[in-house]
């Protein structure tokens, strides 16, 4: 049973995720640093192999900089296989999501295959000599160039300005590194820690930068400026006289980030006016595919602070994995066909993730369908409707045909895309095929 299920978990999770909590715990860290005279320390978990990784790399030396911290650098290993489930996937589209995300923050990545091992293991000796020689920030990022571009040449001149380990001696610090990322309760690469809260990437630096500066951390000779913050989306005034091409939006009703972006997709696209295809599949753990404890507590937390920048309450949750998922299902087709899609989608969401309504009783599922515009006297009778089951089948397969295997996801003809974050990639490929033979105007709204 889900930790998140029943009628007395919405208020647990409530308070778990609650703003007064956060404070609370952090007054508590800073007391407790204060107490023990240390520095403001901030852990970074750098994965050589993983494409994150090379752009979070890349900012260690402005964080550096910009704050006054104590970086403590983690060489760590891939993450666990139930982190994991669809691995060979998740390599092949981190690749990808990099190369597509890397211009937007000034970087370059070309990388299509993964270097072999005999090259991530000179990379990965490299690295361990660099922060034994705390030479990481400074090197670190010219490694990781080598590596990705299976430079060996460069690799052999680099570690003979920069010396290397032997391989037994890094295999210590990377399994020190995994071992201290579970304790902190993690598994992801490319992460930073900083007193009991974890930040993924360049997506999340922006939070860490602004937790520090609250602390009075700051530097004053203007480096901070530099750490990204993730694009927003603009609402370019564009009017199109060709087809339009439709979004595909995979969700699922037991994924937090598919309810937080679902507001922003709608309203993308109503504002370039495309057909909004709602391919809701089922949840991974519904799918056979593990969600332990620690991830989902990660998830928990860092879908608050996302929902927080997005202005949408989150909190009071409601898990509907089984049952409400699947009575939520047998009545999408229904809300589809009376035109109120998008508005039941809404309302269940806000419903499990905001209101802590359980939609596996009726009362509950009653109130969902009754404020989506929708007769509950009708959508009763259709709760026994099978349709959805083979829809799921479907919209899962051409999900996978993507190399995509989570939720909330996009397709635009061919180019697709996984997560909240990248809805500024989706506007950018619809701005790119309704721009041929369309007027554009100035005027942009942004969110």
């Amino acid at each position: 049973m889900s930790i998140f299920k029943g009628t007395i978990v919405p208020g647990i999770s409530q308070y778990l995720t609650s703003d007064e909590r956060l404070q609370k715990q952090r007054q508590k860290a800073e007391i407790l640093r204060v107490k023990n005279n240390e520095p403001h320390r901030v852990y970074y978990f750098h994965q050589i192999d993983d494409p994150y990784s090379f752009l979070a790399v890349q900012f260690l030396q402005q964080l550096q900089r910009g704050f006054d911290v104590s970086l403590e650098i983690m060489l760590v290993p891939p993450p666990p296989d139930w982190a994991a489930p669809e691995r060979s996937a998740l390599v092949e589209y981190a690749r990808r999501d990099v190369r597509d995300i890397a211009p937007d923050y000034g970087l370059g990545f070309s990388a299509h295959q993964q270097p072999q091992q005999i090259i991530l293991d000179r990379a990965t000796r490299i690295h361990a000599k660099l922060i034994s020689d705390n030479k990481f920030v400074t090197h670190a990022s010219s490694v990781d160039g080598a590596f990705w571009n299976q430079d060996e040449d460069m690799l052999d001149q680099l570690e003979d300005e920069l010396g290397a380990l032997a391989f037994s001696e890094a295999e210590v610090m990377l399994a020190a590194g995994a071992e201290t990322r579970e304790r902190l309760r993690h598994y992801l690469g490319a992460t930073f820690y900083y007193a009991g809260e974890w930040y993924w990437g360049v997506d999340r630096l922006h939070f860490l930068t602004a937790r520090l500066a609250q602390l009075g951390v700051r530097r004053s000779d203007g480096y901070a400026s530099e750490i990204p913050i993730p694009p927003e989306l603009q609402f370019t005034d564009l009017k199109s006289e060709n087809g339009k091409p439709a979004l595909h939006y995979f969700l699922s009703f037991r994924s937090p980030y598919t309810y937080i972006v679902a507001p922003r997709v709608m309203k993308l696209a109503h504002h370039y006016g495309v057909e909004l295809k709602l391919r809701y599949v089922l949840p991974m753990i519904m799918r056979g595919l593990p969600v332990p404890r620690m991830k989902s507590m990660y998830i928990m937390m860092d879908v608050k602070r996302e929902a927080g920048r997005q202005g949408i309450a989150f909190g009071k949750v409601a898990d509907p994995v089984g049952k409400p998922v699947e009575r939520g299902y047998a009545l999408l087709p229904y809300a589809i066909s009376e035109g109120k899609g998008e508005e039941y989608v809404l309302s269940f969401l806000q419903g499990a993730f905001a209101d802590g309504i359980f939609a596996g009783s009726n009362s509950g599922l009653k109130k969902i369908v009754e404020r989506a515009g929708l007769d509950w006297t009708v959508a009763r009778k259709e709760l026994t409707n099978t349709e959805w089951q083979s829809v799921v089948e479907i919209n899962r397969q051409e999900m996978f045909d993507c190399g995509l295997w989570g939720v909330p996801s996009f397709r635009v003809e061919e180019f697709s895309t996984w997560g909240q974050d990248r809805l500024w990639l989706v506007e950018q490929e619809l701005i790119k095929r309704l721009s041929r033979g369309a007027v554009a105007g100035n005027n942009r709204n942004t969110l």
